[in-house]
């Protein structure tokens, strides 16, 4: 849960980190000095994802003060679905920036209203976008070798930067760099705001997908370790040294982390139990340990859909079969005959046996 101007966006997803005394894990920043107290002013806004294909997305709108909840927010406010698949959001100098990545476009909605200001277009394949000023921004893709450039002044694309991964999740900035996710290559891209060139790369875990800072100015990524392609990690960066300070390893390597957050001074798991799901909520510092899933039918992945959709099916002419055996002839089975009652008593013996030698030839 991320709580930004009044608002808190929720992600439907796995929240995992590990933390204990000793500065062990990450560090909420800004925990006692802005705690987050729920009052009539802050509103939870619920991205929901929805069906692939299927264009169901929307928003959800739940006031903790009334407990009352509002669904379909933007179709209401704007007499049209949000779209296929919203995959993140942001809300950024009082606009929210609503990525939907199988509709290939950000909605950017007014915060109090609802609707939609402008509606930014023929992006590739969108994940998460990253406010780097007033006037640009960055947005990730999936099955895109490109992180695209977006005007904000215009809502337009602007432009786009070349990278060796055609898999981007999360972004932080920092200063003047902008630390993007390369799920690809399993890297921690280093990109300059200010020419918007690629400077750096750094190795990380297996498919590195979610980033946060704490109050040490230190990085924390998540990676979720592919597909029983390695231990999930969580590891601590230094971006001043560009060195990895920390790797914390989950021992369960079916365990998926998909989500980090760093939310006030507790967290939140969630995890899928018989008939819903059980959601935990405790102070830190603590240790928690998940997996997601678990006993559960593994369902198709976006990625592994849109791959899916990529793949050649190869038709082939079956070879005409060579046949081993041959049909000398048929015929029909002989009638079998009706049985016979040749006695009742010990006198049918001698006859029984005749027909066993002379007619059976069984004996």
């Amino acid at each position: 849960m991320r709580l930004l101007f009044g608002y808190s966006i929720l992600s439907l997803l796995l929240i995992l980190f590990s933390c204990k005394k000793e500065e062990v894990g990450p560090q909420c920043k800004n925990c006692i000095e802005n705690p987050i107290i729920p009052n009539s002013d802050n509103k939870i806004l619920i991205i929901n994802e929805g069906n692939f294909g299927f264009g169901n997305a929307s928003i959800s709108l739940y006031n903790p003060t009334s407990n009352i909840l509002n669904n379909n927010v933007f179709q209401q406010a704007n007499n049209y679905p949000l779209g296929d698949v919203a995959q993140s959001a942001v809300l950024f100098e009082n606009k929210l920036y609503i990525v939907v990545n199988n509709s290939g476009k950000i909605e950017v909605v007014n915060k109090d209203t609802y609707t939609s200001i402008a509606t930014i277009t023929s992006l590739i394949s969108p994940r998460h976008i990253l406010p780097i000023n007033s006037s640009k921004a960055y947005v990730s893709n999936i099955f895109s070798n490109q992180i695209q450039i977006l005007n904000l002044s215009n809502n337009s694309i602007s432009g786009s930067i070349t990278t060796a991964s055609n898999w981007t999740e999360e972004m932080l900035l920092f200063n003047d760099t902008a630390y993007v996710c390369d799920m690809k290559n399993n890297n921690l891209l280093l990109i300059n705001t200010t020419n918007d060139q690629l400077i750096d790369s750094v190795k990380m875990g297996v498919q590195p997908n979610s980033i946060v800072i704490d109050k040490n100015n230190k990085f924390w990524i998540l990676c979720d370790g592919g597909f029983n392609t390695d231990f999930p990690k969580l590891i601590k960066f230094n971006p001043q040294t560009r060195n990895i300070e920390q790797t914390l390893i989950f021992t369960d390597m079916n365990s998926s982390p998909s989500d980090l957050s760093i939310d006030g001074n507790k967290i939140t798991a969630e995890r899928e139990i018989e008939g819903g799901k059980e959601i935990i909520e405790t102070q830190i510092p603590c240790v928690i340990t998940a997996q997601k899933g678990l006993n559960e039918p593994r369902y198709a992945s976006l990625k592994g859909i849109m791959s899916a959709k990529k793949k050649v099916i190869e038709e082939k002419i079956l070879a005409e079969s060579v046949s081993y055996s041959e049909i000398i002839r048929m015929k029909k089975p002989s009638i079998k005959q009706g049985g016979r009652i040749i006695g009742t008593d010990s006198s049918a013996v001698p006859e029984l046996v005749r027909l066993l030698h002379e007619e059976a030839k069984v004996i």
